[in-house]
Formats: structure tokens, C-alpha cells, sequence
């Protein structure tokens, strides 16, 4: 009965398809890492990350294929992160990745690091063509943040613009 409870809060944690953390654990931990950031005086920095063209993928190569698309790419933003980053699946195709400890320089470093990883081996998508592409957007905790609401808000705002240009391209969520 423990080894079944430990399995269904273990489920409830993390995304079936890729293993991340789900929306709610996600916030839980962000939360966390804000207020504790905020404390410190340190940065932090949120990406949100959209696998494009992901709903022609499930209808083109079927949804096992998307499914497969995205344990790709959480596999390689998990090779990428250091401990305490936090990567989570927050909706059926964005992604969240934190990034915990980082000043705006180093942010962008991590970031440009992420972006050529996303666009290199294409994993399931290797023999068929198709290039994987992914649209982000960026936003840096600010003295007024209390809520990971806010940062979400501000890099759905930048990721909304990303999306436009149907490139990796990254929107960094002050510009806006």
C-alpha cells in the first residue's frame, strides 16, 4: 500500500510523456526557488519553451511521434541544466525551464547553450527530415516579483512573440 501511494504521488509530480515535473509541481518548486532567490539578492531567470509545429508532427507521424518529439527535447534540456535548475512540462506543448543563480549575461549565455542544443540531433525526427524547432521566451526576476505568476505572465508575453517569427528565437520578457 506505501510502495502504491509513493508510485501515484510520484506520478502526480512528474509528466507521463516526459518525465518532467508537472505544472503544479513545477510552480510548487519555483515558488520556492523565487522567494529564496529573493532573499539572497540573487537572479533567476525563466524560459519558456513551445516545440514547434508539434500539433503537424502528431498529425503527420501520429502523436506516439510528438510524444516522442518532446521526451527528446526534455532529454536534451535536462542534459543542459545544473543542480538547482528546474525544467517542467506546464502545458501540453510549453515547457518551463528556471534557471536558478543567473545574472542577465549569464542567462543568455545558458540560454543561446539551450537553443543550439534544441537544434541539434533530432532524435526520433533523425532519418525523416523534419528539423525540430522551438520558440522561447525569456524574463528576469525583478525586485518586484513575489509570484512565479508574474515571471510566467511576463515570458508567455515574450514566447507569444517568438512564436511569430516560427524560429528559435528568444524574446527577452523586460522588452516588453
Amino acid at each position: 500500500l506505501v510502495e502504491r501511494e509513493m508510485e501515484l504521488r510520484r506520478q502526480s509530480l512528474h509528466s507521463n510523456t516526459t518525465g518532467m515535473c508537472t505544472r503544479a509541481d513545477f510552480l510548487e518548486q519555483a515558488q520556492r526557488e523565487l522567494l529564496r532567490c529573493n532573499e539572497a539578492g540573487r537572479g533567476m531567470a525563466l524560459l519558456l519553451l513551445d516545440l514547434d509545429h508539434l500539433r503537424q508532427t502528431n498529425q503527420n507521424w501520429s502523436y506516439v511521434a510528438g510524444d516522442q518529439g518532446l521526451r527528446d527535447l526534455a532529454s536534451t534540456l535536462l542534459d543542459q541544466l545544473r543542480i538547482p535548475d528546474l525544467v517542467g512540462r506546464l502545458t501540453h506543448h510549453t515547457l518551463a525551464v528556471l534557471l536558478v543563480d543567473v545574472d542577465y549575461d549569464e542567462a543568455m549565455l545558458r540560454v543561446e547553450a539551450l537553443r543550439e542544443a534544441v537544434s541539434g540531433p533530432q532524435g526520433v525526427f533523425t532519418a525523416s527530415g523534419h528539423r525540430r524547432q522551438a520558440s522561447g521566451g525569456l524574463t528576469l526576476l525583478t525586485s518586484g516579483d513575489q509570484v512565479v505568476e508574474s515571471l510566467i505572465r511576463r515570458a508567455e508575453q515574450a514566447l507569444m512573440l517568438a512564436r511569430s517569427s516560427e524560429q528559435i528565437a528568444v524574446v527577452l520578457g523586460s522588452e516588453i
